[in-house]
């Protein structure tokens, strides 16, 4: 034992001297001396950007649990060093050292004495939420078997990595509750929110040390770095792998430098034939991300982030990235983007790729599809859908005077009634329960042309005696056009239909066709959105959603549609297929994004008052302070109350204290504080003001 020892002690002498970029250390102790030549083999043998973060929980844990060991024992020794960290420079270590419970020797120094605690799938309970899941690369398999208290332990120093530990929610539907965080960054592959899978940590040989100031630039968004790399050789590929198995496009879209990303989509092309060209098609191994789900999770996504989103998606006649690719919780991109609110990338897929509609209504393993997150989302900003608008009928201002007597002129649309009397126009309108499938109406060329604007030009060129018919695309019942007759004539409203979408939506494009009166054009279109709701009404939602400019829906009653629809999309057969599909999705969507901007807008302009409220509150504060002047007060008080306010002493005054701003001597009045003064010098008090 003492020959062991000694040679230990050899071994330990020839290491006392640590030499970093910031010149040399001594190192004191043989325990010093150990814990810094185990971080030297870790630097020799480690990337950089490994993450450690479940390494080094893994220690503490142990550390934690082998306490009361470490003082039988009598060893143990838990306090922090410096170590040198290479051409870095000196890094702040955490150092975790336990006694030999067993009394055996030590082991070898300058072996990896914590690679033993790393084990497969290991989760350290009571720690709370872990940071990155990735498996350390340490290239080492952990011994098995053997037990705590038998085990050989020796002081071993985990080395603090350098790159900025990020966080990443793979979930698009954890966490609902709360908007979506702005992450400073994403890490390599990891998620707090998942259990730990088995992530292999064999250490791929294509990345050494040498590539440390790349990875650094990578990471940093260091652009005059990675070119000049570029120009020096040294950066070659767009297919360069890290320890994880992730490329450095990977990486840089996710330590959030989107212009990185850019530099080597132009720098390597995707290409597939190109063995130095990025490929596209890359895919987390435990998570199931592509690099479209990556893009998404962009905190600020400015235009270089629409940019590479927009290239990755894209990717011309190479290889695309793979669009329909669900992660493990069955999620695609699409989910993440409507959990992110991310209107642009939603209309962009569905303006350059008309298929991506049907990735709209895919649910994932919780059986939500990405209109069910994106209302989830609209209710946790807003607080509540939109509510059901109420059907508004003319007012009575709309009527006609009591003494008019045109009422009784009005055409009866049954084609067996008699023409009323001095008609001079046959309306036609196609109705298919009407003999021949079309009804003819007798009517008054006056009356229409007073009420309608686009009647009063078609009779200017249309031939007497000739019937004019409806235009059929907006209009084919009789009984529609009974109802906009009997408010030309009368200002009176008769719906029989007022619960019939399908005809209340015949009725808003008659009005709207034909520039009909506001009151009557006001009601169709506020009974046809309150009969929405029903789920028979269905198949009007998507046709009125692509006709909300020419309709006149107000914003409150576009939103209504279109929550309607995205509630349940499939709810009626929408023609054209795609495109047809995605044209409403669009339309949807836009009154939802408006909806969140006008919000949002008026939340910020209520927290800002303007310049009309900021001059009114000057001013109050101004009439305050100048209402308590003496010299003010002089002209509003009795000649008793002022002779007992100077009897009192005198009080500092307004003017007197801003006296110093007209370079008036401090301490004195100036001219406008001065005592009114008879001829003979005597002070006169003012009569007060009657106010």
């Amino acid at each position: 034992m003492a020959e062991e020892e000694s040679e230990l002690k050899r071994a330990l002498n020839r290491r006392r001297r640590q030499v970093d970029r910031h010149g040399s250390q001594f190192i004191k102790s043989p325990e010093q001396a150990a814990r810094t030549a185990d971080v030297t083999w870790e630097e020799q043998h480690e990337s950089q950007f490994t993450p450690r973060s479940r390494h080094q929980r893994a220690v503490d844990a142990v550390n934690a649990d082998g306490g009361a060991a470490s003082a039988e024992g009598g060893k143990a020794t838990d306090e922090p060093s410096k170590a040198a960290a290479g051409s870095r420079g000196p890094s702040k270590e955490k150092v975790a050292s336990s006694g030999d419970a067993a009394g055996g020797s030590p082991a070898p120094v300058g072996a990896h004495a914590s690679s033993r605690l790393l084990r497969s799938g290991f989760a350290v309970p009571g720690l709370g939420v872990p940071e990155p899941a990735a498996e350390p690369a340490t290239g080492r398999a952990s011994s098995p078997g053997g037990s705590s208290a038998s085990s050989n332990r020796t002081t071993s120093t985990v080395r603090v990595s350098i790159v900025p530990q990020p966080v990443v929610i793979a979930d698009a539907t954890v966490g609902m509750s709360t908007k979506p965080a702005r992450v400073p960054g994403l890490a390599l592959g990891t998620t707090p929110l998942l259990a730990w899978g088995d992530v292999p940590t064999a250490r791929n040989p294509r990345l050494d040390a040498g590539n440390e100031g790349l990875w650094t630039a990578v990471v940093q968004g260091d652009l005059p770095t990675l070119e000049r790399l570029t120009n020096q050789g040294s950066l070659t590929s767009g297919r360069l792998m890290d320890h994880n198995g992730h490329s450095i496009l990977w990486n840089s879209v996710a330590f959030q430098q989107p212009q990185v990303a850019l530099f080597l989509l132009r720098t390597f092309p995707p290409s597939d034939s190109s063995p130095t060209g990025i490929n596209l098609a890359e895919v987390h191994a435990r998570r199931g991300d592509s690099l479209l789900h990556l893009c998404l999770y962009l905190s600020d996504f400015t235009a270089a982030a629409a940019e590479v989103f927009r290239r990755v998606f894209r990717a011309g006649d190479q290889p695309q990235a793979p669009r329909e690719l669900a992660n493990q919780h069955g999620q695609t991109f699409v989910h993440v983007a409507a959990a992110r609110l991310n209107f642009w990338v939603l209309r962009f897929i569905l303006s350059n790729a008309l298929d991506t509609a049907a990735l709209f209504q895919r649910r994932d393993s919780m059986g939500h599809t990405p209109l069910d997150i994106l209302l989830r989302r609209y209710v946790e900003d807003e607080g509540a859908l939109p509510a059901r608008p109420n059907p508004l009928p003319p007012l009575a201002d709309a009527r006609l005077p009591e003494w008019s007597a045109l009422s009784r002129y009005t055409p009866c649309c049954n084609g067996n009634a008699a023409p009323p009397p001095f008609a001079d126009l046959v309306l036609e309108v196609e109705d298919h329960s009407a003999p021949d499938g079309v009804a003819q109406v007798h009517a008054h060329r006056a009356v229409l042309a007073a009420n309608s604007g686009v009647f009063h030009e078609q009779f200017r060129s249309h031939p007497l005696g000739e019937p004019l018919r409806v235009d059929p695309r907006c209009c084919r019942s009789a009984e529609v056009l009974a109802v906009v007759l009997g408010f030309m004539y009368s200002g009176e409203l008769a719906c029989p239909f007022e619960q019939d979408g399908f005809l209340l939506w015949q009725l808003l494009c008659l009005c709207a066709q034909y520039g009909l009166p506001q009151p009557l054009t006001t009601y169709a279109r506020t009974a046809l959105v309150h009969s929405l709701s029903s789920a028979r009404h269905a198949p009007v939602v998507p046709v009125l959603l692509q006709a909300v400019d020419k309709v006149g829906l107000t914003s409150e009653e576009g939103l209504f549609a279109a929550c309607i629809f995205l509630d349940n999309p499939e709810a009626a057969p929408i023609p054209g297929g795609f495109e047809g599909k995605a044209q409403v999705l669009l339309s949807a969507l836009a009154e939802v994004e408006l909806s969140l901007m006008r919000m949002r807008k008026a939340s910020r302009t209520s927290m800002v008052p303007t310049l009309q409220q900021q001059q009114q509150q000057a001013t109050r504060t101004s009439l305050w302070q100048w209402s308590c002047c003496p010299c003010v007060q002089r002209w509003t008080q009795t000649p008793t109350q002022l002779q007992a306010q100077a009897a009192g002493g005198n009080v500092p005054c307004l003017l007197q204290r801003q006296s110093s701003k007209l370079l008036v001597p401090a301490g004195s009045a100036g001219p406008a504080c001065q005592p009114l003064r008879d001829s003979v010098g005597h002070e006169v008090l003012p009569a007060p003001l009657i106010v």
